[in-house]
């Protein structure tokens, strides 16, 4: 077979361990996806069905050799392990329970089975079907839109129905509140408490001890354990399996055969399985949804991109094959495909090994089943049922906001009370009323704010604050977020019109649109892009669009008129660079030149400490002169000294490692720098640059010392001139922050 793209480097990026090492973890592989096949079909053939388990069991190693060769083969990751699955077995279990307690109510016992038989292959095949059907049409990414408090509640649900099913089991006897009196006595106590008590050993190995020999010591020393207590109480093996303890294994023969498959098929009821067919189909897509859930994890897990598309049609093929051969549901295997992978252990012969484990029990090792404790199948079942509670009820619940918590914990009550096919229903419809209600509440500005409240990090002197102050807000700034379609790109428009309309605010100047948040826009918001750039025309306004993504970039520059680029509509790779080109055009305005920056120092220090005292005060103080790129200072230095730029201006970056430095500010003339270093005594906060050629002036920290023993009148007007500009950095965060708030 041809490698495809990516599978040279997969197998490349797989640890190789061994020969004997291998052997030994594809071995252990194995043995869980062995012990899933022979414990996965006991949930089905439960209660009045439990007499006919081996004939389940042979379900189950069928479905692991179809599902594990086919997907193996097709599967775009090469090292995938296939078996039934949690989900749509469980619901397949109460199906199949509600079937036979109707015939046996309608005393037709003597169909029990066959119809069963025919239930599972049914199944099994409208499974592969609609695999194939969602894979062909590409529909894979359905995944995406699925609500994750519904995925969820629905697996919280299914690991509720797993725990139900390892007690049922372990017990011989179904779970339920009828039973509750018998379950809880000491003889059917003694079966399903070790078995709950050894899976919950072994999801605590798992979470806080991962190892991948966990499952295969635990159930060796747990098998060991039980065939040494049974010894040692003097019980034989035909009595363990009358007390329920061990499996009925008739022989290889009785399992399961083609001649016998065909006389269940006739021997159904076929009125009882059409008017199951809905409950069919509902198995059908939650095994689907399941699937794309369990690729997903694989994805994370092995750190690649897998095709969905490709894998469901692979599963769905596996399906077809093994619903033609009677077998049970199924597709990837997370916690299998998972353990291979830490194992070192890839290729395509993981998952053809454990088919053919699946094999060779099939057809030589059906009495091998005589000895075999149900306690194991138990505590896996169990094990696996409280690792979705665990994940989807403790871990994602904890995380998620209150309606989502609302949506989760309905479907999983619907789930535990009515089961996973209202589960289903119920998932669909909260999810729906979800996205209305949230999406329809849905700003499409996330920040709608004024230039004077929120302004560029260029430290500005007096009069250009006042100016801003007064006249700031003719710059209107909208900061958009997610999806732009045509419902939130009218709401758009519309906020631009009553800011126009605004007549107790300065006339709008510039809009500044932040599109760093934006996923993407549709045809009909682009042509609201179009109404705003004619708004700008005949309103006299200027449109700076930011950030705009790779993704929206084309559906703009169709919309927009290519004339007006570069006039009405310019772009800026940030934010703080269209304000401040927004804030210098508007103080062109009102005869404000922002290109030169100078100070008369002598009049800064007058108007801090006073005519008398500003000659005294030049005696603390340093010059020196910085060359357009030279640093100032660099971030982490430890230094408490402070500096006021007397000429130029002074940069602001934060050094980002792979990418360009971020510019967070712009000092010019006048401004006062170090202060927060000074008074903390931390290093320094960012790196600061000469953008121009410049002089600073330095107070050293030393001397700030030696001016606060020798003269402390002077350092205490020092200090308050220090307190003063954080005072007013403080009012414009205020400013900001209400701003926000509105």
């Amino acid at each position: 077979m041809p490698t495809r793209p990516g599978e040279l480097d997969e197998r490349r990026a797989t640890p190789r361990p061994s020969s004997l090492g291998a052997f030994f973890s594809m071995a252990s592989v194995a043995m869980l996806a062995l012990a899933m096949a022979l414990s996965y079909p006991a949930m089905v053939f439960n209660g009045p069905l439990l007499p006919h388990l081996p004939m389940g069991q042979g379900t189950g190693l069928l479905a692991a050799v179809f599902l594990g060769l086919a997907i193996a083969a097709l599967s775009g990751y090469r090292g995938v392990v296939s078996y039934m699955q949690a989900s749509a077995t469980v619901m397949l279990a109460v199906l199949a329970a509600s079937m036979a307690q109707d015939m046996l109510r309608t005393q037709r016992a003597e169909q029990v089975l066959a119809t069963t038989v025919a239930l599972i292959a049914l199944t099994t095949m409208l499974c592969g079907f609609v695999l194939v059907l969602l894979g062909r049409y590409k529909l894979g990414s359905l995944i995406r839109y699925v609500p994750v408090p519904v995925i969820a509640g629905f697996l919280a649900g299914t690991g509720w129905l797993l725990l139900k099913s390892a007690i049922g089991l372990s017990a011989n006897l179904p779970a339920t509140m009828a039973h509750w009196e018998e379950l809880v006595s000491a003889q059917r106590a003694a079966q399903w408490v070790p078995a709950l008590a050894a899976g919950a050993l072994l999801w605590a190995l798992e979470r806080f001890r991962p190892r991948a020999s966990n499952a295969l010591l635990l159930l060796l020393a747990l098998g060991l354990a039980f065939w040494l207590i049974a010894a040692a109480l003097g019980m034989d093996r035909q009595s363990l399996q009358v007390q329920g303890w061990l499996f009925r294994g008739p022989g290889s023969h009785a399992m399961w055969s083609p001649q016998a498959q065909w006389n269940f098929m006739a021997d159904a009821d076929w009125g009882l399985l059409a008017r199951a067919l809905p409950d069919m189909l509902a198995i059908a897509l939650v095994n689907a949804i399941n699937l794309l859930v369990v690729a997903s994890a694989i994805e994370v897990a092995t750190d690649r991109d897998l095709d969905l598309d490709r894998e469901l049609r692979a599963a769905g093929l596996a399906n077809l094959l093994a619903g033609f051969a009677g077998a049970l549901p199924g597709h990837h295997s997370a916690p299998a495909t998972i353990l291979a992978k830490r194992m070192g252990i890839g290729g395509r012969l993981v998952g053809l090994c454990c088919a053919a484990a699946a094999l060779v029990m099939l057809l030589l090792g059906g009495s091998l089943l005589d000895y075999l404790p149900k306690i194991l199948s138990g505590a896996l079942i169990a094990w696996i049922g409280l690792g979705f509670l665990h994940t989807w009820l403790y871990e994602r619940l904890r995380l998620m906001s209150v309606t989502d918590r609302i949506v989760t914990l309905v479907v999983f009550f619907t789930a535990i009370i009515f089961g996973i096919t209202q589960a289903l229903a119920a998932g669909a419809v909260a999810g729906l009323l979800l996205f209305v209600v949230r999406y329809s509440a849905i700003p499409v500005a996330r920040d709608v704010l004024g230039g004077a409240a929120s302004r560029s990090n260029i430290t500005r002197g007096d009069l250009q604050r006042t100016i801003l102050a007064r006249e700031g807000d003719a710059i209107f700034i909208l900061k958009l977020h997610s999806f732009v379609f045509f419902g939130t790109a009218n709401s758009l428009v519309r906020m631009v019109d009553r800011r126009l309309q605004q007549a107790d605010l300065p006339k709008l100047r510039f809009l500044l649109l932040d599109l760093s948040l934006v996923s993407g826009i549709d045809s009909s918001a682009a042509a609201s892009f179009a109404k705003l750039e004619r708004r700008a025309r005949q309103a006299n306004f200027k449109i700076a669009l930011v950030n705009v993504p790779a993704s929206v970039r084309p559906m703009l520059d169709g919309a927009l008129a290519k004339s007006t680029r570069g006039g009405i509509v310019r772009d800026f790779v940030e934010l703080d660079r269209a304000q401040e080109w927004a804030e210098n055009k508007l103080l062109g305005r009102h005869g404000v030149q922002t290109d030169d920056s100078s100070i008369d120092f002598a009049a800064l220090l007058t108007g801090i400490f006073g005519p008398g005292k500003a000659e005294q005060a030049l005696g603390y103080v340093q010059s020196q002169d910085l060359a357009a790129g030279e640093v100032l200072t660099h971030m982490g230095d430890r230094s408490k000294d402070i500096f006021f730029i007397e000429s130029g201006r002074v940069e602001v970056l934060i050094p980002r490692a792979g990418t360009a430095d971020l510019r967070v500010g712009v000092m010019e003339a006048g401004a006062l720098i170090g202060e927060m270093a000074m008074y903390l005594g931390q290093p320094r906060s960012a790196t600061l640059v000469a953008l121009t050629d410049c002089r600073v002036r330095k107070f050293e920290a030393a001397r700030v010392q030696a001016m606060e023993h020798a003269d402390p009148e002077l350092a205490s007007a020092l200090h308050r001139h220090i307190a003063a500009g954080l005072a007013s950095k403080l009012v414009d965060m205020n400013r900001l922050v209400a701003a926000l708030k509105r």
